[in-house]
């Protein structure tokens, strides 16, 4: 299945991301990491947009990644917005649309175990491979698996 041709709601419900709920930001779920994690190294916002340190960017986002292929993500990154940063949201998806959710093992952005407390409070099915933030990249096999499994309504 194309990304093209599937329903919106179907790219909704396969989660490599924090998962909010109503009146939450993913602010509010990332403001307190679990013991000895160190969070993603985000920059104080200047000019109302936040970005990743360039020179940490490698270990936290891509680590299992060719340096260069880091490197050159350090480099394109585009900055977020704050409101997609603080912002909350009205209705959580998840709530209603069957979800799966894929972990990184070394994830270094969103904590692997930060990762599967979100799940489980979401009851979504579970799979999880080693491998960093850049999961999507580094394998893409198992993020396809994923996909498919999703797509098939499999859990």
């Amino acid at each position: 299945m194309s990304r093209n041709h599937a329903p919106r709601s179907f790219w909704h419900s396969v989660r490599r991301m924090v998962s909010p709920d109503k009146a939450e930001s993913v602010q509010t779920l990332v403001a307190h990491p679990p013991e000895g994690v160190i969070g993603p190294p985000i920059l104080p916002s200047t000019d109302g947009f936040l970005r990743m340190d360039r020179d940490q960017f490698a270990a936290a986002f891509g680590a299992d990644l060719p340096p260069a292929r880091a490197r050159f993500l350090a480099d394109a990154q585009v900055p977020w917005g704050m409101a997609a940063f603080d912002g909350t949201i009205a209705t959580a998806s998840w709530r209603s649309k069957p979800s799966w959710y894929l972990v990184a093992t070394d994830d270094r952005m969103i904590p692997p175990a930060a990762q599967r407390a979100m799940a489980l409070r979401v009851g979504v099915s579970v799979s999880q491979c080693a491998g960093s933030h850049a999961i999507y990249e580094s394998d893409p096999a198992a993020v396809a698996a994923l996909i498919e499994r999703a797509a098939l309504g499999r859990r």
